[in-house]
């Protein structure tokens, strides 16, 4: 159990360096949340044989949860970040559809620009 809560605990400090401090990659995060994930599922596993927390634990668990507070509005806002990049992307992409298909009539270009030309009559 002692294992267990050091090594959560030592992810969240690693995921929180990572985070607030580095701010690398958020697939590395993801990571590390992962094997978070994996060491809360062993403790539950582990608690629900019916062993207690003492009280060194429930400060270990406190200190994560002091951690996590911290970080999940940071996570929450490098998400939204994001997802908001995926969707000007997704709208760059049905715009350069739409132009090519308009081209396909007759009058834009690759990048969008029309080019119709006046003809003297």
């Amino acid at each position: 159990m002692e294992e267990r809560l050091n090594r959560l605990l030592k992810l969240t400090e690693t995921l929180q360096e990572h985070v607030l401090h580095k701010r690398d990659e958020p697939d590395l995060w993801v990571q590390i949340l992962d094997e978070r994930e994996q060491v809360v599922q062993e403790l539950q596993a582990y608690s629900q044989f019916g062993h207690s927390l003492h009280e060194s634990h429930q400060q270990m668990i406190g200190k994560v949860l002091k951690i996590d507070e911290q970080l999940r509005p940071v996570i929450e806002a490098a998400k939204k970040e994001v997802g908001d990049q995926i969707n000007r992307m997704e709208r760059s992409k049905l715009a350069k559809k739409q132009y090519a298909e308009a081209d396909h009539y007759g009058g834009y270009d690759d990048y969008g620009y029309s080019h119709f030309f006046d003809q003297k009559k």
